[in-house]
């Protein structure tokens, strides 16, 4: 959310009262986020973020089996005598 400019200052500050208006109502929606007017550029975002989720899983996967394999090399002698041959 975008906090309401003084009145004073926009008066005293023509250009600045311009960009505030236009950051206000054209760039920013009510909630703070920012407006995607290009229907590419919004596709483009989804794939990026589609794309940074993957990745994510994938890191969390590795991590997972990773300390999976740690666990069970650093606990071996816990396992029967047939398993550690293996």
């Amino acid at each position: 959310m975008l906090p309401q400019a003084d009145a004073q200052v926009l008066q005293v500050n023509p250009d600045f009262a311009r960009l505030y208006k236009d950051v206000a109502t054209i760039k920013l929606n009510t909630d703070g986020s920012s407006k995607i007017v290009d229907a590419k550029e919004a596709k483009a975002r989804a794939d990026f973020t589609t794309q940074l989720n993957n990745a994510r899983v994938e890191l969390a996967k590795k991590g997972l089996l990773e300390e999976g394999l740690r666990h069970v090399a650093y606990s071996i002698k816990e396992l029967p005598d047939e398993v550690q041959r293996l």
